[in-house]
């Protein structure tokens, strides 16, 4: 019978090891991972004589609509092949949600190879990030004076509040985002390098960030890649792009991440030979039903029953009744119906109440579904952590 447990630092071998059978990344990386990243107290395993399977909740802030939470994603979830078919992914998944409760998390991240698998376990897809397909020909020349780029080869104090000043200033603009602070760009760096990746800083000539630019010119043969780019205005974004066009000798393209805010369509003039595609990045999932929907409930004058249909944590698998801003566990007959992974979508703002009712995820009369209207709204995210 194996056992659900944390891992001690005398199982960091076998996990290591695991890792490394299960995944495809460069050693410098796994190095990385865990010199600096790792920590057995966020890793459930399960174990018999030898280790079976894998998964690690690492921790992060997220703020949705002003709210900070605390939150971890679920990365490395692995299980030799042996041991496959054992139902030792669900032991795993059913224990870190059952954590994730009693620290009072109200909502866990995931990383899927696969979301179907994850699917079944209440986790939706609820952050996706736009993609551009951009030859290095199509980038125009401008060479600004006016701002001065800095390619960071040390990671101080004093860069790391510049980026989160950046990155702060774009958050206003978003209702969901993981908070940042200087360990994480820190540590944010140390990954970027080991991947051969660099962040460039751009400054006006007052000496002030006006945005940074995280790029790897080797990811692909011939091709570069834009895993974050931030400008506070066009003169950065201008001379960004021109450092990517300088890399022409190297590199024929550059594929350009972007949050779904972007303007970067309309900066190339909606250029029909750039490709843009919409790429579902992160999963999601709501571990604290009552408190959800007290937050969305807040101040607001209504009557409605919603049950919830959550097959791993019974605490959520309720009848719940919202009257005036408050939240309670009811007998009531249900005014509206959905799984969790519904309700996790409404709460984050990526599908709106009639899609949902489209396609058969909510069942409830048309008064109801006004109702529910008003407790969800459209939200713009940003997450693009790797681990």
């Amino acid at each position: 019978m194996s056992e659900i447990r944390y891992a001690l630092y005398d199982d960091l071998k076998e996990i290591r090891n695991l890792w490394e059978y299960s995944f495809s990344d460069e050693e410098s990386f796994v190095n990385y991972y865990f010199d600096k990243r790792y920590n057995p107290g966020c890793n459930l395993i399960a174990k018999e004589t030898e280790l079976l399977a894998s998964l690690q909740r690492n921790p992060y802030k997220i703020n949705i609509s002003k709210d900070s939470q605390n939150t971890a994603y679920v990365v490395g979830i692995s299980v030799y092949p042996e041991h496959r078919g054992k139902k030792l992914t669900t032991k795993l998944l059913n224990k870190a949600l059952e954590e994730a409760y009693n620290l009072g998390e109200k909502i866990s991240l995931l990383m899927p190879i696969d979301t179907a698998i994850y699917r079944r376990y209440g986790y939706e897809n609820c952050f996706s990030l736009y993609s551009f397909e951009v030859n290095l020909s199509d980038i125009e020349y401008k060479n600004n004076k006016s701002v001065n780029l800095e390619r960071i080869t040390k990671m101080t104090d004093e860069l790391a509040d510049l980026l989160i000043e950046i990155y702060l200033e774009k958050a206003k603009n978003w209702d969901i985002y993981l908070e940042r602070d200087r360990n994480h760009y820190y540590t944010y760096f140390e990954e970027i390098k080991v991947e051969a990746g660099e962040i460039f800083l751009a400054k006006n000539n007052a000496n002030e960030p006006i945005g940074y630019m995280v790029f790897y010119p080797k990811m692909e043969p011939s091709k570069g890649y834009v895993r974050e780019l931030f400008y506070l205005d066009s003169s950065a974004l201008d001379s960004f792009m021109t450092l990517m066009a300088s890399h022409k000798t190297q590199l024929d393209s550059v594929t350009i991440q972007q949050p779904i805010d972007s303007q970067l369509m309309y900066y190339f003039g909606f250029n029909n030979k750039i490709s843009v595609s919409l790429k579902p990045f992160m999963m999601a999932r709501i571990v604290d039903v009552k408190y959800v929907l007290e937050k969305l409930a807040k101040d607001m004058i209504l009557d409605l029953s919603i049950r919830i249909n959550d097959g791993i944590l019974s605490q959520n698998n309720q009848v719940f009744h919202i009257k005036n801003g408050s939240v309670a566990i009811s007998d009531n007959k249900a005014d509206a119906i959905m799984d969790i992974g519904t309700l996790t979508q409404l709460y984050m703002g990526t599908v709106s109440v009639s899609a949902a009712y489209d396609l058969g995820k909510i069942e409830a009369e048309n008064i109801n579904l006004a109702q529910l209207n008003r407790l969800f709204s459209y939200k713009i995210s940003y997450v693009n952590e790797y681990i």
